[in-house]
């Protein structure tokens, strides 16, 4: 098999509450339950194998439903066809045009890496993946019984300081989700969120706009901290101008990490997923845990 490129894109799962054994739980709950997630696009997950400690991997399963009852289109004519009439047989029980993606959960980080391009060449990206997740993780197909979920897909490395250090900022808007109390272990991000804590909120929003005859916005510590925890918890927004005086708009969202692997004959994708989940824990260990 000649080499073939797999892409890996990262979610932030934060579960409220966040207790031991919360996201092996989450996930076996999840399992098998499909949803409709994304215009006629269906999807559920199998069930989670630990393949070492504190790892889980499974599969994202993607497909379409078919109404039955809708015509076909016969592309010798482009004419409409009745079921009955076509030559096909279509069945209830499947799910057409498959896709199948490695899924790689690291519990102690609550990072989910999944694969965005497969080595079929198809791809699941990370903004849809996010939707499939927030759905599925959701109360109303978990029940209300279960955790309160937030997914966010984590940025691109610098995006918050290209975000904030154009030219001119005129918007600057900062959605910050709570992180899980265990996950901060900085003094200053701490007194950040103490506010929304204290508040028993669960989330905050700031829209800040740029005064006239004021050059730029230029954030204080405390929102500047909101902002670093938001891009992995929640989102940041920015508007204004670049040096070259051109118009610039551009979200944590629009700028999703994706991590690049070679597949080849002596490999295998899930041990690829485990790897590359891997590295990325080594490459966050000893920078400040904010997500």
């Amino acid at each position: 098999m000649a080499e073939q490129t797999v892409e890996f894109g990262i979610l932030n799962v934060v579960a409220h509450p966040h207790g031991p054994g919360v996201y092996k739980a989450l996930l076996e709950r999840a399992a098998n339950r499909e949803i409709n997630f994304w215009g006629d696009l269906n999807g559920a997950i199998r069930a989670p194998r630990e393949v070492e400690p504190g790892i889980y991997q499974t599969e994202i399963v993607v497909g379409v439903e078919l109404d039955l009852d809708a015509p076909l289109i016969d592309r010798s004519s482009y004419r409409e066809v009745g079921p009955d009439d076509a030559e096909v047989r279509l069945s209830g029980q499947h799910l057409y045009n498959g896709r199948v993606f490695v899924l790689t959960f690291l519990e102690h980080d609550h990072y989910l890496f999944f694969e965005s391009k497969n080595e079929f060449g198809k791809n699941l990206s990370p903004n849809r993946a996010q939707r499939f997740f927030r759905r599925l993780f959701s109360q109303e197909v978990l029940g209300s019984d279960s955790p309160y979920v937030d997914v966010t897909v984590v940025p691109e490395d610098d995006t918050l300081e290209m975000l904030l250090g154009i030219e001119r900022l005129d918007k600057v808007e900062i959605f910050l989700q709570k992180p899980n109390p265990a996950d901060v272990n900085d003094d200053e991000v701490q007194g950040a969120l103490a506010d929304l804590e204290a508040q028993g909120a669960k989330s905050q929003f700031i829209r800040l706009m740029r005064a006239p005859k004021v050059s730029s916005i230029v954030l204080n510590a405390q929102n500047y901290i909101r902002a670093k925890v938001a891009q992995f918890n929640g989102y940041v927004k920015a508007s204004g101008k670049t040096a070259d005086g051109e118009p610039f708009a551009g979200s944590t969202k629009q700028y999703p990490k994706v991590i690049n692997a070679t597949l080849d004959a002596t490999s295998a994708v899930t041990g690829i997923a485990i790897r590359v989940a891997k590295q990325a824990r080594q490459r966050s260990e000893g920078e400040p845990n904010v997500d």
